[in-house]
C-alpha cells in the first residue's frame, strides 16, 4: 500500500522462481556482500536505474534516505485498489462509497 513506510528488496531477473521480494521496516539497515568464490563480483542495481560492481571485500549498504522526494499526483487517477485489481486481473468490481 502506498502509505506503508518500508524498504523493498527485490531480485531483478532471478534465477529461481522461488525468489520473492523482501519487505523490511523503513528504519532497517541492510548490508549486501558477495559470498562464495573470492574472485567473484556481483552487480547491485539501485532502483533499476544505476548499478555498481562489488567484490568480496566490498559491502553495499541500503537504508532510507534523509531526503524526501516530491511526487506529482494527477487529478484523475484510479485508487490504489482499483489499479491493483486491474493489474492482478481480479474478478468483480470495486464499489466506490
Amino acid at each position: 500500500h502506498p502509505k506503508i513506510d518500508a524498504i523493498i528488496v527485490s531480485a531483478i531477473c532471478p534465477v529461481s522462481l522461488s525468489n520473492r521480494p523482501v519487505i523490511v521496516p523503513a528504519d532497517s539497515k541492510i548490508v549486501i556482500k558477495p559470498i562464495g568464490e573470492k574472485h567473484r563480483t556481483i552487480r547491485v542495481w539501485n532502483d533499476g536505474s544505476s548499478s555498481c560492481l562489488i567484490d568480496m571485500n566490498s559491502r553495499f549498504n541500503i537504508q532510507k534516505s534523509r531526503h524526501k522526494s516530491i511526487m506529482i499526483t494527477l487529478d484523475h487517477r484510479e485508487s490504489y485498489f482499483e489499479t491493483l485489481a486491474q493489474k492482478l486481473h481480479w474478478a468483480g468490481s470495486i464499489v466506490k462509497p
